[in-house]
């Protein structure tokens, strides 16, 4: 006898209920000493959001720890444990995780005054799944590089583009479609962010939302993986595309065009610098 389907859990619509959902944040941190700072305060600086921050440590050997204790008072939980890699210890936070809304932050990235507002805003106020947002890329001195604009594809767009087009850090998603994908799949090392974000969406039934506003600041340093990782990186990129059955084409470059549109002022901006 086929079991009966489960109904739906609406988390977006039980936020209406609630009033103020819980929003989770991971932040995963290995020997991160240097930037671990800002990003701790740039989420316990939210206002007008009830946030459960979770710290995954992967047994650090610097200094990451002794700043970490300084705002133990303010952290839900700190785990600090050997791991198997950074989506181990994202997965292992949300695991743990009591929230209504996910998301998690690097340890060099930090949030902007406010998102977290705007993003249970966003929640409370429309039936979504998942939503992102703009973001501003800086150095390892906090100098603004350059700003990127999130666009809200549909999926057949994206899977030619072969890419989010939206910056990771200003992605939030329920608990519900955390569920449904299955969480970080381990196997990755790099991008396993990339292939989460391309299975919530092929799902006809992930409702998406693009909040016109900076939220974060993503941090482009010689230790980010971005900078040190990069040919592993794009492997493991490769590997997400077969492994989904995603093909790139000459189509790809229609879809980069809608994004270099979109984000015409921030090119123009960044060119007369």
């Amino acid at each position: 006898m086929t079991p009966s389907p489960q109904p739906r859990t609406d988390y977006a619509s039980m936020a209406l209920v609630r009033k103020q959902p819980v929003v989770t944040v991971v932040t995963p941190v290995f020997n991160g000493e240097k930037y671990i700072r800002a990003t701790i305060e740039s989420v316990l600086a939210q206002q007008e959001a009830t946030v459960e921050y979770i710290l995954v440590d992967g047994a650090s050997t610097d200094r990451t720890m002794q700043i970490v204790q300084e705002y133990a008072g303010q952290i839900r939980l700190v785990v600090s444990e050997p791991d198997r890699g950074m989506y181990n210890a994202i997965n292992k936070g949300f695991a743990r995780a009591s929230g209504d809304i996910f998301c998690y932050l690097n340890s060099d990235d930090t949030y902007l005054p406010g998102t977290l507002k705007k993003v249970v805003d966003c929640f409370a106020s429309e039936a979504v799944d998942l939503c992102f947002g703009d973001c501003i890329y800086v150095d390892s001195d906090d100098r603004e590089l350059f700003r990127y604009t999130g666009v809200d594809l549909p999926y057949s767009w994206i899977a030619r583009l072969g890419r989010m087009p939206f910056a990771q850090p200003t992605a939030f998603w329920t608990r519900a479609l955390f569920e449904k994908v299955g969480g970080f799949d381990e196997s990755y090392r790099y991008v396993a962010d990339a292939k989460f974000f391309f299975e919530c969406l092929r799902d006809a039934e992930t409702r998406r939302r693009h909040i016109a506003d900076n939220l974060a600041t993503f941090r482009l340093h010689a230790d980010g993986f971005t900078s040190r990782a990069a040919a592993e990186m794009d492997v493991e990129h490769h590997r997400v595309l077969k492994e989904l059955g995603i093909r790139l084409g000459i189509s790809r470059f229609a879809s980069e065009a809608v994004l270099k549109w979109k984000n015409r002022k921030n090119i123009i901006t960044k060119l007369v610098r």
